[in-house]
C-alpha cells in the first residue's frame, strides 16, 4: 500500500477519533484551523503522525485478515516431543497398527503415560478440525 493510502486512512482514523470525543463538525475544524491559522507549518506534525496511524491501522487490518483466510492451517504450537509422539502416532496408524500396539510400544521406549495421551489426544483434535 502506498505511504499515500496509508497517510490517508490514517488522517481519517484522526478525525473519527477526534470526532467521538468533540463531534464531527468539531474534528474538522481543529485540522482545518491548525493547518490555515499556521500557514500549514502544523503539517509537519499532521503528515508523520497521519502516516503513523494508517500504517498502524493497515497492519492491524493485514494481520486480522491474514488469520481468518481460510483453509489456512493454525500455527502449531506443539514441542517437539509432541511433534515426533503425533507424528509416530500417524505413521503407525498408516501402517495399521492399532493403538493399543502403539501406546504399548511408546510407553516400552520411555515414554510417560500422560504424554502418550496427550499425543492422542492432539492427534485427535487435529482430525476433527
Amino acid at each position: 500500500m502506498s505511504k499515500l493510502t496509508k497517510t490517508a486512512i490514517g488522517f481519517f482514523t484522526i478525525l473519527l477519533v477526534v470526532s467521538l470525543f468533540a463531534g464531527p463538525t468539531s474534528a474538522i475544524q481543529l485540522a482545518a484551523f491548525s493547518i490555515i491559522c499556521t500557514a500549514g507549518v502544523s503539517l509537519v506534525i499532521w503528515i508523520p503522525l497521519s502516516y503513523g496511524i494508517g500504517s498502524l491501522a493497515f497492519s492491524i487490518y493485514e494481520s486480522v485478515t491474514k488469520s481468518k483466510k481460510d483453509g489456512e492451517e493454525p500455527k502449531s504450537s506443539l514441542t517437539n516431543d509432541q511433534k515426533a509422539l503425533t507424528d509416530y502416532i500417524h505413521q503407525s496408524r498408516s501402517k495399521g497398527v492399532n493403538d493399543d500396539n502403539i501406546f504399548s510400544m511408546l510407553k516400552n521406549n520411555g515414554w510417560a503415560e500422560n504424554v502418550i495421551h496427550e499425543a492422542f489426544g492432539l492427534v485427535a483434535t487435529r482430525k476433527e478440525s
